[in-house]
């Protein structure tokens, strides 16, 4: 009895580190995240070449690479290339929003505000050729 205890005991322990680990992964790509949305400037279109332009943003679980497309100094188009996220959070409208704003800096989309703030860095990144 007392070696299937240790042993509970060692599989509890193991399940709430883990646990933990995952929480505290999550808890710092959402500041990651937050963080490099507070470096997105003003980006003038207008002085943007036209061409097409890849910008890619990745932190823990949330991966975004995307194309947009900046014709006589609008962005006119923006296509996602390969987006990783939960389900039901690819905050895809953001790109709307973008083109709608020619802007790479929009509101989050509520419930899925660090895939929305992935796509804004992407896009800023593209339209600044920032690695």
């Amino acid at each position: 009895m007392k070696k299937r205890n240790k042993i509970l005991i060692a599989i509890g322990v193991l399940i709430v580190s883990a646990f933990s680990i995952i929480v505290f992964q999550l808890w710092g790509m959402q500041n990651r995240i937050a963080a490099d949305h507070t470096q997105i400037t003003h980006v003038d279109v207008s002085q943007v070449l036209d061409g097409r332009y890849e910008g890619s943003y990745s932190d823990f679980l949330i991966s975004v690479h995307l194309a947009l497309t900046v014709s006589g100094g609008k962005i006119t188009h923006m296509e996602m290339i390969e987006q990783s996220s939960g389900p039901g959070y690819d905050a895809l409208i953001t790109m709307d929003e973008i083109i709608t704003r020619q802007s790479p800096l929009v509101d989050s989309l509520s419930g899925a505000t660090s895939s929305s703030k992935a796509i804004m860095n992407a896009a800023y990144r593209s339209l600044t050729q920032r690695p």
